[in-house]
């Protein structure tokens, strides 16, 4: 999820950059230049922003889990099948 959110911020700053630059008439180079750089100031920035998350997502089903004891199922779910679904899926 991080490096999705990640990719996703640096390409969308990169565009942004790219568009802004060209509307003002700025010169090919400048422009690349500029945006290059907001691609890697985005790209960290959705790294700070995607461990957040992901943080806070893992903070609240642990929250979740332990305020539900009575619940059959002890694991946290990420979101992925268990390796025993995928196994019989497979064959």
């Amino acid at each position: 999820m991080v490096r999705t959110i990640a990719a996703c911020l640096g390409l969308t700053a990169f565009a942004v950059a790219v568009a802004a630059g060209l509307l003002t008439g700025n010169p090919a180079g400048v422009v690349l230049g500029r945006a290059l750089l907001a691609l890697v100031v985005g790209q960290m920035l959705g790294v700070v922003i995607g461990q957040v998350g992901t943080r806070v997502v893992e903070d609240q089903l642990r929250a979740y889990v332990s305020s539900n004891p009575h619940s059959a199922r002890r694991e946290v779910s990420t979101g992925s099948p268990p390796a025993e679904r995928d196994a019989r899926e497979a064959a």
